[in-house]
């Protein structure tokens, strides 16, 4: 990787000192060139120039204005990146990746129903884009619209259905065998495959339990959210394995988050007692005796319904 970069930097340096003599003359071609081997080489103060340069030669060069975003993004400085995103999309509105792009940036800055729009627009150019699917999942379920939630999440699950149940299989039967490793590595074949396979998710979080890896369970957990934020089991499991840290250094995050996935979880789904049994251990590890008595007796309710 050092390696490249030297050599990409060299490149830059060479192309640069070349134009030197010639730049006047220089049409878009030659920024461009040189602006996307500087970006190559992480030059990028130089690669914006040299890539406006381009742009401003040639309107239509929608790769400079993508290229631009890219390393306005990778500089945090998303509202700048945004307009050259748009720029681009207005040249050539059929790109889903760049539309998704935008619709997160939308989102980061609270434009949801612009960033909805850039997402259905990506669907319509390619219906295949499980990123912006799930973006739509996240938005129907933020809006308790279960039904289209549930539509754009089956359409990602189909979308890499095949290749996803067959790696989950082939999980399964490692684990089966007691190669913990092995089935860890294929559970998360699983998931690049279908980011939607729900099951993958799980049954590797419950390995990571059950080998000791807390941590790691709870990330694959936490990453179930960013795609079905309405996932009751996931809100439960989390809320679990976080009071199971009680003990840890960090004992105020890690009972707030407790404590945050099991009231999360008792909102999507109010009649689930365990939920409740959960937050009353947490609040009466806390010492909220009479809170964590409420909570046991409401579970206790709907037991008995």
């Amino acid at each position: 990787m050092f390696e490249k970069s030297i050599i990409n930097c060299v490149l830059a340096l060479i192309i640069s000192l070349a134009g030197i003599g010639n730049a006047e003359c220089a049409g878009w071609e030659y920024y461009y060139r040189k602006g996307s081997i500087q970006f190559k080489a992480e030059m990028y103060p130089a690669a914006l120039e040299n890539l406006e340069r381009a742009l401003d030669l040639n309107p239509s060069l929608y790769d400079a204005a993508n290229t631009m975003a890219h390393i306005l993004i990778t500089l945090n400085k998303k509202r700048e990146a945004l307009d050259y995103l748009d720029r681009s999309l207005a040249i050539k509105p059929d790109q889903a990746d760049i539309h998704v792009t935008a619709g997160e940036i939308r989102d980061f800055f609270g434009y949801h129903e612009a960033a909805f729009a850039h997402y259905t627009s990506a669907v319509r150019v390619d219906p295949s884009h499980i990123g912006a699917h799930f973006n739509l999942v996240r938005w129907y379920v933020e809006r308790k619209d279960t039904v289209n939630a549930d539509r754009h999440f089956a359409a990602a699950y189909e979308l890499g259905r095949e290749d996803g149940e067959r790696f989950h299989a082939l999980a399964l039967e490692e684990e089966r065998k007691g190669n913990n490793a092995g089935a860890a590595v294929l559970y998360k074949k699983a998931i690049g495959k279908n980011p939607a396979c729900l099951e993958a998710y799980f049954a590797l979080a419950e390995l990571y339990r059950r080998t000791l890896h807390p941590d790691d369970a709870i990330a694959i957990l936490e990453s179930i959210k960013k795609i079905r934020p309405d996932n009751e089991k996931a809100h439960v499991y989390l809320g679990h394995l976080y009071y199971v840290k009680r003990h840890a250094r960090n004992r105020k995050y890690i009972l707030t988050q407790a404590i945050r996935n099991f009231e999360r979880a008792r909102e999507i789904n109010p009649a689930n007692p365990e939920t409740l049994y959960g937050l009353s251990e947490v609040y009466h590890h806390m010492g909220e005796r009479d809170r964590a008595d409420e909570l046991r007796e409401a579970a206790m309710a709907l037991e008995k319904k």
